[in-house]
């Protein structure tokens, strides 16, 4: 780990946990007998992706807008016997009031870090400064790209390339399920109605073929074909294909 040595039986905190991260984080930490407290959105299905995510192993399921309810989190937590455990390490992708939301779980004068990759609320990272001067908390921020290009020949890579596919053959790690729709450039609001309404539990897709129409009756540019954008935080790409997690 990069930010936090981490050993059997500690706890980690995240928010954004039904993303491509956050699913993944919750598996190599059980993995690694590590205890996940992990934030997300409300919705109406919130008791189904809850178990969904408890079966890959999280430890506590918390949603967004209970996380400042003390009674609420007390009892979560103790149920899961982990109301006083430590808290060192908080990952974040969604920023905004959520980052003040992880402060309060991290245990403070602890050394405890709140690392970000990523900002799906398009709102700063926002941290009270009594988080700063009275519990020593420390922000950090995270670039996979960056750290590919750093670690490019590093054999710290090849282990962790190793370890994953290891955990991945033994069936410890499952890839999230990416399911593809295919629409025309004419009907892209129906294609983002469908990605922010879809209760599928995976990772969608939307592809434009580059010789569709546009919506000016220009063709499309097929050397531009190819960016990603999250619909359920509002961004998008400029080409023919866009990810976006639903759930």
């Amino acid at each position: 780990m990069d930010f936090i040595q981490l050993k059997e039986d500690d706890v980690v905190v995240q928010n954004g946990a039904t993303s491509a991260v956050g699913l993944s984080v919750i598996q190599i930490a059980k993995a690694r007998g590590i205890k996940t407290v992990n934030i997300i959105r409300n919705r109406t299905n919130f008791s189904q992706v809850k178990q969904e995510l408890m079966d890959l192993g999280a430890t506590v399921v918390l949603p967004d807008d209970m996380v400042r309810d003390k009674e609420y989190v007390k009892k979560a937590m103790t149920e899961a016997g982990l109301h006083d455990k430590e808290i060192r390490l908080a990952l974040n992708c969604v920023s905004g009031q959520s980052t003040m939301d992880l402060c309060k779980f991290l245990t403070p004068n602890s050394g405890a870090t709140i690392v970000t990759y990523g900002g799906m609320s398009k709102k700063p990272v926002t941290v009270g400064t009594g988080a700063f001067i009275f519990n020593d908390i420390t922000l950090k921020g995270f670039w996979v790209t960056r750290w590919f290009k750093e670690h490019h020949k590093s054999v710290e890579r090849q282990v962790m390339h190793s370890y994953i596919f290891h955990l991945i053959a033994e069936g410890k790690l499952k890839i999230p399920v990416t399911k593809c729709l295919v629409q025309t450039r004419s009907d892209i609001q129906t294609a983002v109605d469908l990605v922010n309404t879809a209760q599928r539990g995976a990772k969608v897709l939307l592809y434009f073929p580059p010789d569709t129409a546009t919506t000016d009756g220009s063709s499309g540019d097929s050397n531009n074909n190819s960016t990603g954008g999250d619909a359920s935080n509002g961004s998008s790409g400029n080409g023919s294909s866009s990810g976006s997690n639903t759930n």
